[in-house]
């Protein structure tokens, strides 16, 4: 009892030190419930501390006195009594070396964490040492090399050899840099585009011929269609008319381009295709083509609709050509009525020519020749035969409108006997489709072009005659 109440201080400390020890391991484990508190080690075999640990923690307190099974089973019995003895003292051995293996049933650390962390430091201090003296071996090295690099030029000042290959470099230098000045090869230079502009005149020369296969290609399709249409249409053969269904009376293109346009997507075909109305291409470069075609078919309103029109929209994007078309077509119907030998007058549509013998009138692709001293509402279509072009050339001379190579005009009518106007003006059959109403049409379409890259040194594209 005097042992006790000698020993109470200490039992007091212990009493906290196992309440704290509970209390951090309820605090990482918050589902654990602890009911019982068992004993180990020699401090339990003070009389009375049991008894006082119970009073103080208000739950059960054991004490281990002996192992339920075996450790040693091939000792004596003076030892095997010995180590049961000592059970108490060797269950805190062994468990720290479960611990250690990792074979513990629950995991408990009830060293603080500042003596955890203090001894991981200890244990770190010399690479710590390491790693700083490696920094400072290259701080060092990264002072000492501008130093002796200094310390090399220094030296090298006094040597006159190295001063004078310095000298030979730098005036070599400036010398070359004034050459350079002077051949105008420094700076910005400046690009002239007018060779480039020259190459580019030969750029789609095969529009042209593009453009007169469309045109065959439409001609052929109508006269295709002219046999059906024939029928479906109730045309009597009295009221056919004879020669091609349509005559191209003149062929006009005019080139456009928008300034602004550099080069047309790689896609432009799709661009086209995915357009729901208007010009598929607004910007792209072009070819306006504009060709008066006449006709003398009856119903000739739908046989226009049902021929050039359809083919221009059935062929505006074809496989494997570098354009497209675009059919924007006007129809300017301007019947007349063919009697005797005459021809229909001039539509105001038409270009007029020169009066030259033998010149020419050329607005884009259209084409004409002219007879000298003819009136300037008369002209002569290309499609007219030699006979007929002798045939009315005979007619004006007789009348006194056209005069003969070194006569006067009153001497050249004096002069032509009967023989001479039979022979330049035979008396031929009445011409084909006399007294049918001829009508022309102006049909108008674009050939978007594919433009190739602007050339260097141009921001933009240029307008011109193609």
């Amino acid at each position: 009892r005097h042992i006790l109440q000698a020993m109470r201080p200490v039992f007091t400390d212990l009493a906290q030190d196992v309440q704290r020890s509970i209390g951090y391991y309820q605090s990482l484990h918050k589902d654990a419930k602890l009911t019982r508190l068992i004993g180990l080690g020699a401090t339990f075999h003070l009389p009375g501390l049991r008894k006082y640990l119970k009073q103080q923690l208000g739950m059960e307190v054991y004490r281990l006195e002996e192992w339920k099974r075996p450790i040693v089973s091939d000792l004596g019995d003076e030892r095997a009594a010995q180590f049961h003895a000592a059970a108490m003292e060797m269950s805190t051995a062994y468990g720290l070396a479960i611990q250690g293996v990792g074979l513990q049933t629950i995991d408990a650390n009830l060293i603080p964490a500042k003596v955890v962390r203090d001894s991981m430091w200890k244990k770190k201090v010399k690479w710590f040492g390491m790693a700083a003296g490696v920094g400072l071996l290259a701080g060092g090295v990264m002072f000492a090399r501008p130093i002796l690099d200094q310390q090399a030029i220094a030296a090298a000042d006094n040597d006159r050899e190295t001063l004078s290959t310095i000298d030979n470099v730098v005036r070599l230098a400036s010398q070359l840099r004034s050459e350079a000045e002077q051949a105008r090869v420094l700076g910005s230079a400046q690009v002239d585009p007018r060779a480039a502009r020259v190459l580019g005149l030969l750029e789609k020369r095969e529009a042209y011929t593009w453009i007169l296969n469309d045109i065959g290609a439409m001609l052929a399709d109508a006269e295709g269609r002219k046999a059906a249409f024939i029928q479906n249409n109730a045309i009597t053969p009295e009221q056919v008319p004879e020669g091609p269904a349509w005559r191209v009376e003149s062929v006009q293109t005019l080139y456009e381009i928008d300034a602004n346009y550099a080069a047309a997507p790689a896609n432009f075909r799709e661009q086209a295709v995915s357009a729901a109305v208007g010009d598929p291409a607004p910007s792209a470069p072009r070819v306006v083509v504009t060709m008066e075609v006449s006709t003398y078919m009856p119903e000739f309103e739908r046989f226009f609709a049902a021929t050039l029109p359809r083919w221009l929209e059935q062929n505006a994007q074809r496989r494997g050509l570098d354009y497209m078309l675009h059919s924007s077509t006007s129809a300017t119907a301007a019947p007349t009525r063919r009697t005797g030998g005459q021809r229909p007058a001039a539509t105001s549509t038409q270009q007029q020519a020169t009066p030259e013998v033998g010149s020419t009138g050329r607005r884009g692709g259209g084409d004409r020749r002219a007879v000298e001293g003819r009136e300037p509402d008369y002209e002569i279509p290309v499609a007219m035969t030699p006979e007929e072009a002798r045939r009315i050339e005979a007619e004006r001379i007789a009348r006194g409108e056209i005069e003969v190579m070194g006569q006067s005009r009153n001497q050249s009518t004096a002069s032509i006997d009967t023989n001479t106007l039979d022979g330049l003006a035979p008396i031929n059959e009445p011409m084909p489709n006399e007294g049918r109403e001829l009508v022309t049409y102006t049909v108008t379409w674009s050939m978007i072009l594919q433009a190739p890259p602007a050339p260097a040194g141009e921001s933009g594209g240029e307008g011109g005659g193609l």
